[in-house]
């Protein structure tokens, strides 16, 4: 009897912890229910910052690598776009041609001398003396000061550089003179040597043409004779061979680029701009030189019946008497019959 007792008691036991365990069980199932709802989206926010962190990473890596790639290029073409011609380098070789350009000794020797140092700056085919007539020179010069006055990029490589020159201008010559002596008791003229001096301050404004080509520098062209004020520089340089052959006779050209030379010397503005094209401004030298000839020209066909000429002329300093040649790129154009010549162009070609 208490044996059955005892088992229904544990049966009832048993139910009793089973019922309890499937409460338990399905207050937990409940709990994490109520959980989901809310732990979803925090597990996303998760997700997505780790994929925007990643996105950000990657991105940087990817620019500083970029960087890296196009820093030779952008150097190289930085370096490309450099014009040597224009650099304080190429300035002081300027200077230093100019230096060697007014310093000489009116003798045969000095001009041999003065060449030989020349022929390190002048390019193949220009004039041993720089445009400088010799022949015609008796004073000796010694550079006193130079001054940069400008610098102007004229194409790829090539520059003008402006240059103020002073430079003392000395001529020594002995003459005879007739002096009274004692000759015993009588006094008697006698001719004896006598050293004579002379000095001038010739203050020049000079364009000087300079390129860069092989790691080098050079004159590509005779130096310039220019107006500080008013100063004209070469464009580009090309040959009159590129273009066509003048047929017509060049008689009335020849006159004109005469009239127009000394004027450029010599003449203000207004009385310049005559021969000059309505619009078109070339400042002349006003005084500056003397115009003494033109030594050689070159006449060409142009577009839009333009004629193009390439003339060397030679020019006197006032002053000193020293005379220097340069070359001048004229373009002319004529109107209808009978109609002057005028200047459309200097220095463009």
């Amino acid at each position: 009897m208490d044996e059955k007792k005892n088992r229904s008691l544990l049966r009832a036991l048993k139910r009793m912890w089973d019922r309890g365990g499937e409460k338990k069980a399905a207050k937990k199932a409940k709990k994490q229910e109520q959980k989901a709802p809310g732990t979803r989206p925090r597990e996303f926010g998760r997700a997505l910052f780790w994929v925007l962190l990643g996105s950000i990473v990657l991105l940087s890596l990817g620019t500083y690598l970029g960087q890296r790639g196009e820093a030779p290029k952008a150097s190289e073409e930085q370096k490309i776009e450099v014009n040597k011609a224009t650099s304080p380098e190429s300035v002081a070789y300027a200077t230093d041609f100019l230096t060697n350009y007014f310093t000489f000794t009116a003798s045969d020797d000095g001009w041999k001398n003065r060449a030989e140092r020349l022929s390190l700056f002048l390019a193949k085919g220009l004039d041993t003396q720089a445009g400088l007539v010799t022949d015609k020179i008796q004073t000796n010069s010694s550079v006193k000061k130079i001054e940069v006055k400008d610098v102007q990029e004229t194409g790829k490589q090539q520059a003008f550089i402006t240059l103020k020159v002073q430079a003392d201008m000395s001529r020594v010559w002995t003459i005879m003179k007739d002096v009274e002596v004692q000759v015993g008791p009588k006094k008697v003229k006698k001719k004896v040597p006598e050293q004579k001096k002379e000095a001038k301050l010739l203050t020049q404004y000079m364009v000087v043409p300079v390129a860069y080509k092989d790691g080098s520098f050079g004159i590509y062209d005779l130096p310039k004779v220019t107006n500080i004020a008013r100063q004209t520089t070469l464009e580009a340089e090309k040959k009159a061979s590129q273009y066509g052959t003048y047929d017509d006779s060049a008689d009335d050209i020849h006159a004109f680029l005469m009239t127009f030379f000394r004027s450029y010397a010599s003449d203000e503005p207004d009385k310049l701009a005559y021969l000059v094209k309505p619009g078109v401004h070339i400042a002349g030298l006003q005084g500056l030189m003397q115009f003494k000839e033109i030594t050689s020209t070159e006449v060409r066909k142009g577009d839009n019946q333009a004629i193009y000429t390439w003339v060397t002329v030679t020019f006197q300093d006032p002053g000193t008497g020293v005379i220097l040649g340069t070359n001048y790129q004229l373009t002319l154009e004529k109107g209808s019959k009978g109609a002057r010549f005028v200047v459309t162009g200097m220095n463009e070609l």
